[in-house]
């Protein structure tokens, strides 16, 4: 029970993601046939398939009163607010140039001119105290005809010879920029002009003025004799309600024209040309190349996967780093016995750490100088492992010159090799001789605990690279 628990402990080793991408990398090559294999079969299908349903006269009829009724309502859509849009914007360019020379936008409503006149009616008339008849009280109906005189001062014309131009047609005049009021039962007449400037105020007022003394002569003659008084005469600087009013409710509907405008604009950019129905090769083949993209990703995903979980699930010598964190022995040398076709895979190999850049010839002198320092006064080695019997016997014979003071022997993998295992009862050291992605560990574990139960002294381990065709 003791050894299974650190059989299982032993086999514990932390995943490396640097290794694992290094190892994905090395399978580039299926990694792309299996995407192209995968993006050419379903984009071919795709476009098969599309084109059976195409040629269906059905289908086509369908399709092309499906697109028609898309693309007219597209374009009624499109039409509707770019029409919206240009009635917005007209709009807005008329209410600007409007308040660019309206003489009611030029007031600062905050602060007009104010002139104000009050003047006094009098036709005579006086109650006669206990009598039953009174004389007729003519001062009504004089300040009402003042007041309708006043009234139909016309503004318009003031305005414009005096800075500002306005037609005053829709609006009431006497509540912006003349106001008369009246209190016909005491004679009264209360005249109120505002403008710009005191100016354009002045000449308002004096229009007024000038309507009371023009109709005044008139007025003695057909109503009744009287006398027109100027009680008081007023001039200052004020806030104008009315055209507070007026300015704010202009702002009011500034907005809400600026948002419909807004809200038009948003609509326009956010209308897309209509999804319509394929009918087209050209259609089938825009739809078999996003297939076939799709395919190529899909198979990159689940290659790439696959790969991944034989990394992590497989029971195989990756490198000579993952062969000292394993078995906690030193990797003496790293042999790399003939080189990948191309570039790029030699370049990954060495990252792995499965082969080196160095020539074989020097690999071997390393590998023998790290072997002759371990051997110390160990004269007899026998090489073993689970590598290749055939490749064990190649490397003892190229090591051998390099080690004329060692005595060197090529064995086999001691588990199940019983001229090894004789060997192994001759010799001074054992020298274990694996190969990186093919030995395997419970196989290499078995072997340690042979060796370990024989005694004999283990310098390390040679790793073998994979053996791959030589370039030509």
């Amino acid at each position: 029970m003791k050894e299974e628990k650190t059989s299982m402990a032993a086999n514990q080793v932390e995943l490396d993601l640097i290794d694992l991408f290094w190892d994905l990398f090395s399978h580039w090559k299926a990694i792309l046939t299996v995407a192209l294999i995968l993006g050419l079969c379903l984009g071919g299908w795709k476009y098969s398939s599309l084109m059976k349903e195409y040629q269906d006269p059905s289908y086509l009829a369908e399709a092309t009163e499906s697109n028609e009724s898309s693309t007219r309502i597209y374009e009624t859509n499109k039409a509707s607010l770019e029409a919206r849009i240009d009635s917005i914007l007209l709009e807005q360019q008329e209410r600007a140039d409007y308040e660019a020379h309206s003489a009611l936008y030029l007031i600062d409503p905050y602060n007009a001119s104010v002139e104000e006149r009050s003047y006094y009616i009098d036709a005579g008339f006086e109650i006669i105290p206990d009598n039953l008849y009174q004389n007729p009280n003519f001062n009504i109906a004089l300040v009402s005809a003042y007041h309708n005189a006043v009234a139909k001062v016309n503004v318009s014309a003031i305005l414009a010879e005096n800075g500002g131009s306005e037609d005053l047609s829709s609006y009431d005049n006497k509540g912006l920029f003349l106001t008369v009021k009246e209190d016909a039962a005491n004679g009264l007449l209360n005249i109120r002009a505002i403008g710009a400037d005191p100016g354009q105020a002045s000449a308002i007022i004096a229009a007024a003025e000038q309507a009371i003394r023009d109709i005044e002569p008139g007025l003695q003659e057909t109503i009744h004799e009287h006398s027109v008084t100027l009680l008081s005469a007023n001039s200052y600087q004020a806030a104008a309600d009315e055209l507070i009013s007026l300015h704010q409710s202009r702002r009011n509907d500034n907005i809400k024209l600026y948002d419909a405008l807004n809200k038009a604009v948003t609509e326009y950019k956010e209308l897309k040309l209509p999804s319509l129905m394929p009918t087209s090769s050209l259609d089938a083949v825009k739809s078999g190349l996003k297939s076939g993209l799709i395919g190529l990703l899909l198979g990159v995903v689940l290659t790439l996967l696959a790969f991944a979980a034989l990394f992590i699930l497989r029971n195989r010598v990756a490198d000579a780093e993952d062969f000292v964190r394993r078995f906690r022995l030193p990797v003496l040398g790293l042999l790399s016995t003939s080189k990948a076709r191309l570039k790029l895979d030699r370049w990954i190999q060495t990252r792995q750490g499965v082969s080196s850049e160095q020539p074989h010839d020097r690999q071997l002198r390393l590998a023998a100088a790290n072997v002759s320092q371990e051997a110390g006064e160990s004269r007899k080695l026998l090489l073993l492992g689970s590598a290749k019997p055939e490749r064990i016997a190649a490397l003892c014979a190229e090591l051998q010159p390099l080690l004329p003071q060692l005595q060197l022997q090529a064995g086999g993998n001691i588990c199940g090799d019983a001229d090894s295992v004789l060997s192994l009862e001759k010799s001074d050291a054992v020298l274990l001789v694996e190969t990186v992605a093919s030995s395997s560990n419970d196989e290499i574990r078995k072997e340690l605990e042979r060796l370990s139960r024989s005694g004999k002294k283990l310098l390390g381990c040679l790793l073998l690279g994979k053996a791959e065709k030589k370039a030509p």
